[in-house]
Formats: C-alpha cells, sequence, structure tokens
C-alpha cells in the first residue's frame, strides 16, 4: 500500500470498506480505529441482518463462490498471488470457487491454500501477518483450521465447527448448569421479580 493510500484510508476508512470484511481488502494498513472495531464485532456479535452471519463457525460457501466475481474480488486475488508468488493467478482459482465455494482450498496447490489461509505451511496454525493481512479465515473458517487456532476467525470457533455466535445481550439468567433459586433475594428484591423484569425487557428489546 502506497503512503498516499494510507492516507486516504486514514481519512475515508468507510468509504473504502475498512468497516466490513466483505470488501475483501488485501490489508487493513491506514484503516482507522472505529473501522477496525467493526471488523472485529463482524467475527464477535450475530449480525443484524443475518443474511450471512460472519460470527458463525461455518463455512459461507455461497458468498465464497460469488466474492471473486466482482472487482474488489479480483483485486484481492491479484495482490494476493503477487505478493506471495510474482505472478498471476490463473483464472482456474476463479472457476473453482465458483463451483466449490470453500471446498476450493482443498484442491488449490497446498502453497496456495496456506497462504489464503494464513496459515503456517502444512499446518492449521496461523501466521503472525493475519492480524494485518486479510485471509479467508473469516469466510472459510472451518476449512481454514480456525477451530485449531482462532487467531483472526470468527470468536465462535472456539467453541467448535459450527458454533453459533451468542447475543451477549440475551443469554440466559443463570450460567448453564445451575438452577434458578427465586427464594433469594437482592436488595429487597427477589430473585423472581429480578428474572422477570430481565425477560421482559429482553423480549421489549428484540421486538
Amino acid at each position: 500500500l502506497t503512503s498516499l493510500a494510507r492516507i486516504v484510508r486514514t481519512f475515508c476508512s468507510q468509504t473504502c470498506g475498512c468497516h466490513k470484511h466483505t470488501s475483501i481488502l488485501r490489508d487493513v494498513d491506514g484503516c482507522s480505529e472505529r473501522c477496525l472495531a467493526e471488523r472485529v464485532k463482524e467475527l464477535k456479535y450475530p449480525a443484524l441482518e443475518p443474511s450471512v452471519n460472519l460470527a458463525d463457525c461455518t463455512d459461507h460457501h455461497t458468498l465464497a463462490a460469488t466474492l471473486f466475481n466482482d472487482d474488489a474480488g479480483q483485486q484481492y486475488m491479484f495482490a494476493f498471488s503477487y505478493d506471495h508468488f510474482q505472478i498471476a493467478l490463473s483464472e482456474t482459482w476463479r472457476v473453482l470457487f465458483a463451483s466449490r465455494g470453500c471446498g476450493a482450498l482443498a484442491v488449490l496447490d497446498d502453497n496456495y491454500a496456506d497462504s489464503l489461509c494464513g496459515r503456517a505451511p502444512a499446518t492449521n496454525i496461523a501466521r503472525q501477518s493475519v492480524k494485518s493481512r486479510t485471509t479467508l479465515r473469516w469466510l472459510c473458517p472451518v476449512t481454514c483450521g480456525c477451530t485449531v487456532d482462532p487467531t483472526g476467525c470468527p470468536f465462535s470457533c472456539g467453541d467448535g465447527a459450527g458454533a453459533v455466535a451468542k447475543d451477549p445481550c440475551m443469554v440466559d439468567f443463570c450460567s448453564p448448569g445451575y438452577h434458578f433459586n427465586a427464594s433469594r433475594s437482592e436488595d429487597m428484591q427477589s430473585c423472581v421479580d429480578i428474572n422477570t423484569r430481565r425477560n421482559h425487557s429482553s423480549s421489549s428489546s428484540s421486538s
């Protein structure tokens, strides 16, 4: 990224697509802290419009099949192939992703697949560069081995493949394995009153 491009990103981060993974920037150099925080939120919390919930630990095959058909996706692949191999990646990759989604990573040469997944060769351990370079760990977390090393992945991958992101505002009153004791009180309020009021508040907020 040139110094001029970095300056433009600093002042026009949202316009440059810094705030979302689907912009598929090759790196996030120059992006504002606020936009970088939005990217973290995408991988941590359920989406407000959950057509594609990037926070779930699942491979997004449909998105992967279409993402590289537009200019942004093609520019990403061009930059990726030049950065890693100093060659232009053939049209094969686009055909593979279009037909197989994240399954394309299993067909590509191991060096390409490891680099796209941001992992050390022949392992599922993330490279240090995933903190600044955009890999496909957000798009194909299961195929990229995020359940082994969740760096740069949906946070839910810590719970295993297929795990669904949890809304922290909608968790149960009691932790798993514990039972509600309605006889207890806190500050002159019974636990049953507290729980009823909390549930009512959660229902009102979600409606």
